[in-house]
């Protein structure tokens, strides 16, 4: 089937045939790139649900030439064609199997940047699309711990909802793990009744002139971050979860997969994080609290 009127008439859609990207979704991340400087430093990257491959393009264009040794991992359930120095993975990323294979295909190395612009398909139901988009970020979530370095960046595509209209209770969970910069250097106002922005971000969104470097300085450091580019669909509810400055301590130090049956699903739980005989009690405690954390246990968190 051909493309609409209305995908012919996108900048974007238009765009992403002249520069040869495989989709128009390659710009969203090339454009939260322009805000947060996404490659610096970069050195190894894995993209999660990355079908068509629009996002590996750019993990490809961007690394491999600051870094020709670099490693970009890519996974997903749909078939997807090679793309030069791409590791490609056909799985699924809710199975522990997964794990194991980007693991061993990113030879033992850390991904500075991973990314994830996928999402399950839609059911027109809202509440069970909800249930199942929430189910694959947190496989994806999960998914990354292992792989992620040391003040790695994490991204997710998420939809915003009527419950959750700025995406308050989605930063709120992910913030124990990503160190932000002191709270008094945020400064948030509306913009166009959406979201909550910085202010030399709604200047260059109004139209004020404002060019690269004038992009808030405080999300290149750190801290969990909420984003709707440019280039995503206005009439969209999807916008992005950009997490930076990975804290590795707050995870155990022994972080391996545990042996499972490929058919059980990818949780908190098919990793071993501690071995019995030399863990704290303290380190058991912590772990348990961030295994409940992420599936919205509070308990143990009030201090």
């Amino acid at each position: 089937m051909g493309k609409s009127s209305v995908d012919q008439r996108d900048v974007y859609y238009r765009l992403c045939k002249s520069e040869g990207y495989r989709a128009r979704s390659a710009f969203k991340l090339l454009h939260l790139d322009e805000e947060f400087d996404l490659f610096r430093g970069v050195r190894n990257a894995c993209d999660f649900c990355a079908a068509p491959g629009s996002w590996s393009q750019v993990l490809s264009r961007k690394l491999r030439s600051a870094k020709p040794d670099c490693k970009i991992v890519s996974v997903d359930l749909q078939p997807m064609a090679h793309l030069p120095g791409v590791t490609i993975i056909h799985a699924d990323i809710t199975l522990p199997s997964t794990a194991k294979l980007m693991i061993d295909a990113m030879s033992g190395e850390k991904a500075d940047l991973i990314v994830c612009d996928g999402a399950p398909e839609v059911t027109g139901i809202h509440d069970l699309d909800a249930y199942l988009h929430s189910q694959l970020l947190l496989a994806a979530f999960t998914l990354a711990l292992p792989l992620l370095a040391p003040k790695g960046t994490l991204i997710f595509k998420v939809f915003l909802s009527p419950s959750d209209p700025k995406g308050e209770i989605m930063v709120s969970q992910l913030e124990p793990f990503f160190a932000a910069p002191p709270k008094d250097q945020k400064v948030h106002i509306p913009l166009g009744g959406l979201l909550f922005i910085d202010e030399a971000i709604a200047q260059h969104y109004r139209g004020g002139g404002c060019d690269i470097a004038g992009y808030d300085v405080y999300g290149r450091r750190g801290g969990v971050w909420i984003r709707k580019p440019r280039s995503s669909r206005p009439g969209s509810a999807e916008a992005f979860l950009v997490c930076r400055n990975f804290k590795a301590t707050s995870l155990p130090a022994k972080f391996e997969l545990d042996s499972m049956s490929a058919s059980s699903v990818l949780s908190l739980d098919c990793f071993r994080p501690v071995q019995t005989n030399s863990a704290s009690e303290s380190e058991v405690r912590e772990w348990n609290r961030i295994k409940g954390y992420t599936v919205g246990d509070m308990s143990g968190w009030e201090d």
